[in-house]
């Protein structure tokens, strides 16, 4: 699926949505490095609930990763 994506225009995959496990983060990385994606970050914040992310406060992208970001 994510050669389909790149083959239509795709540029970029969220790498962080959310609190995720670490490992996840880290496979997604991987993932875009190998396929030159840019990398972002969502919060995943649709509503204030008891397992809601505030706004700003996960990790850094991986070393890794190429913040989408910083490309525009």
């Amino acid at each position: 699926m994510i050669d389909t994506f790149i083959g239509l225009g795709g540029q970029g995959i969220e790498v962080i949505s959310g609190n995720q496990p670490r490992d996840i983060t880290t496979k997604f990385a991987n993932l875009a490095d190998e396929k030159g994606l840019f990398a972002s970050i969502g919060s995943d914040f649709h509503r204030q609930h008891p397992h809601a992310t505030n706004v700003g406060a996960l990790g850094k992208l991986p070393s890794i990763a190429k913040p989408i970001w910083h490309y525009f």
